[in-house]
């Protein structure tokens, strides 16, 4: 009887163990998942620089002499950058599209670099360089452009707002959109300059304005409403990438952004 309680207590606190672990391994993850924002498709999403990146090289022609290129087809390149490319190394292809405005003075803010897909150098001649598309991210064409492939981590660590911030959603990643929603990757108008880092959340508002007497006809400002939600991916001097993460409603191009009240 005594050895028999003796072995019921050691399988109880084996067990109470044994519990404690598995508990403390699923809190160490949702801790671990609650400081971190996974995004499968970081590599893809592009940036918008005042000043353009100058391509490392340009696809002329391809095999087949074909329009449209993807994974496996063999393209041939013109060196247009000072360090010549190196065979056996990746780069990135990318395009840029129409420069981007402020939509009130319609001055010039920047060039959108939309990245397209992946070319591994294969060969070198004496006037041009023969790649191997090894991964497309989207359509890719003759006389897209290349320039070095950084590769970036999937696992963003979320890191504090930058308090008192005020800016705006200048452009959407796709210029064939105009409305924008939950899991959108758009351009606003804050970078490094202004304290903005990856993995940091910020706020997507509206503020309306009415009047309250209608003698005076004064229109005044009304509190700010918060309708979304967005995450820093990528940032360069003043304008970083963002993919919005909750929306209740259309976002459009200069929806406020703000940092979260706390």
């Amino acid at each position: 009887m005594y050895y028999r309680k003796i072995f019921r207590l050691t399988m109880f606190l084996y067990i109470l163990i044994a519990d404690l672990s598995a508990f403390n391994i699923c809190a160490q993850e949702r801790d671990r998942e609650s400081q971190h924002y996974l995004y499968s498709l970081i590599n893809q999403i592009g940036f918008v620089r005042r000043i353009p990146v100058r391509p490392s090289g340009v696809i002329f022609s391809a095999e087949g002499e074909m329009d449209m290129l993807s994974n496996g087809d063999r393209v041939y390149i013109r060196e247009t950058g000072e360090a010549p490319l190196i065979v056996g190394r990746t780069y990135m292809i990318y395009v840029t599209p129409e420069p981007i405005k402020d939509r009130r003075t319609d001055t010039y803010v920047g060039t959108q670099h939309h990245l397209t897909g992946l070319v591994e150098i294969v060969e070198k001649e004496p006037r041009f360089t023969v790649a191997k598309i090894v991964q497309s991210f989207r359509d890719i064409t003759i006389n897209s452009f290349l320039m070095p492939y950084t590769r970036r981590s999937t696992e963003i660590t979320l890191t504090e707002s930058v308090e008192g911030l005020d800016g705006e959603i200048i452009a959407p990643e796709d210029s064939n959109i105009t409305i924008m929603g939950q899991d959108s990757i758009v351009f606003i108008n804050k970078g490094k300059r202004h304290g903005v880092a990856p993995g940091q959340q910020y706020s997507i508002y509206e503020r309306h304005t009415a009047v309250p007497d209608p003698r005076a006809k004064e229109k005044i400002h009304l509190s700010a409403v918060d309708f979304g939600k967005l995450i820093v991916l990528h940032v360069e001097e003043d304008i970083s990438t963002a993919v919005i993460t909750r929306s209740e409603k259309t976002v459009l191009v200069g929806s406020k952004i703000r940092s979260p009240i706390r």
